[in-house]
């Protein structure tokens, strides 16, 4: 077992040591011992306040399996205690990562982000972002659709499904543009009927960007 040089000083039970009452009453514990006799009683309390938790510390230390050798290593002692720190609260390697969003990093609930309604966006802790919403068309022309969260770089895929309310046979949307902002959709003309264009149309949209 690690060896602890650390005592606390006068812990009897009959230890002449002044009573805490009495201590947290004291005067000098502000201005310290004045000039003249201090009780023994004080000097002891004094004493075994301090040491008592010297011996705490050295017993932390010594917990862990290293040496709390009482020889004015200062250096030693703080290595030593945090070592013990490691061990003894079995610390992973997670305690000792910084909080932020780059590498080697651990993200708190701030980097994750979103706005959830029916169109909405969210965000997470890599700045990649995922937008959807809902678009009715009932002008029968391009819809343009603002995303709720201007992308900071790029859009990387865009996906559109269309709410079937239209005859059988009618064309799917189409890009028309698109950039960090938002996107044109167009309705093509095709199909069976050859004018579908000129029919109503809804659609739930979602991009992916950074």
């Amino acid at each position: 077992m690690a060896t602890n040089d650390f005592k606390p000083f006068a812990t009897g039970p009959d230890a002449n040591v002044t009573t805490q009452a009495d201590w947290l009453a004291l005067a000098a514990l502000t201005q310290g011992f004045q000039s003249g006799k201090a009780s023994s009683a004080q000097i002891n309390k004094a004493l075994r306040q301090s040491t008592t938790m010297s011996a705490t510390i050295g017993q932390f230390i010594a917990n862990a399996g290293t040496d709390a050798l009482d020889n004015g290593g200062v250096t030693t002692m703080v290595a030593n205690l945090i070592a013990a720190m490691k061990a003894n609260l079995s610390l992973k390697s997670a305690a000792y990562k910084e909080v932020g969003n780059g590498a080697g990093q651990i993200p708190d609930m701030s980097y994750f982000t979103s706005n959830n309604s029916l169109t909405g966006w969210k965000r997470t802790p890599d700045n990649y972002y995922t937008e959807w919403g809902y678009a009715s068309n009932q002008n029968n022309g391009p819809v343009t659709i603002s995303f709720p969260a201007t992308l900071p770089n790029a859009v990387r895929a865009i996906n559109i499904t269309p709410i079937v309310t239209s005859p059988v046979g009618w064309d799917a949307p189409t890009i028309a543009a698109y950039d960090r902002t938002g996107m044109v959709i167009n309705r093509k003309a095709g199909g069976s009927s050859g004018n579908i264009q000129d029919t109503n149309w809804d659609f739930f949209w979602c991009i992916q960007g950074y």
